[in-house]
């Protein structure tokens, strides 16, 4: 399936392209760059935010790929997924785990024994009472929780009042926040690659 949009040229020689290169710590830009870059203010404040989200926040690169991970099941988002399921299996989830998370019919409880058989460690030094301390596991019902609420706010647009409750009682204000701001950047992120197919 081709692209909606046509892509500009891969090697496009302007500030944000550079900026962008940058980022990515690389020569080449994605085909979800050159879409962006067909409006250069877009395509700089995307690589700002998503730089942010990114490599800037205090969660650990297992939670945030998981949610990505998710979001792109949940919206089939096929190129987000490749994008970024080598970097969720990179933080030590296993092909049973990746399986699990991509398959929408399996219970938040039966996740959460799957994501118990080899909880990841965190390098993340938590953001307050309730965040996560440097250097411990990161249990399967932490995983399990983190995708319920991803499930919600992409499903619905929303995280019931229950769910929050658990959320704040197991992340800090800080980690509640980035967790939101994740999910709710990737299904930016997803729509905007499926309504124009891009990387089909």
């Amino acid at each position: 399936m081709a692209p909606r949009i046509p892509y500009v040229a891969s090697d496009i020689d302007s500030k944000v392209a550079t900026q962008i290169r940058a980022r990515r710590n690389k020569s080449e830009l994605l085909e979800l760059d050159r879409t962006l870059l067909h409006s250069e203010p877009i395509a700089l404040a995307w690589n700002t935010m998503l730089g942010a989200v990114r490599t800037g926040t205090s969660l650990p690169p297992r939670l945030r790929e998981l949610v990505i991970c998710r979001v792109a099941v949940l919206n089939k988002a096929q190129y987000e997924w490749d994008q970024h399921v080598g970097l969720l299996s990179d933080s030590g989830v296993s092909p049973m785990q990746l399986d699990a998370l991509a398959d929408l019919s399996v219970s938040y409880a039966a996740l959460a024994n799957v994501f118990d058989t080899d909880a990841g460690i965190s390098d993340h030094a938590g953001g307050g009472d309730a965040g996560i301390p440097t250097n411990t596991h990161i249990d399967g019902a932490t995983h399990a929780l983190v995708i319920e609420a991803t499930d919600a706010l992409t499903r619905d647009v929303a995280i019931p009042d229950a769910l929050f409750g658990r959320l704040k009682a197991r992340f800090s204000h800080t980690e509640v926040v980035e967790i939101v701001i994740t999910i709710s950047s990737y299904n930016m992120v997803s729509r905007f690659l499926v309504a124009l197919h891009v990387g089909q």
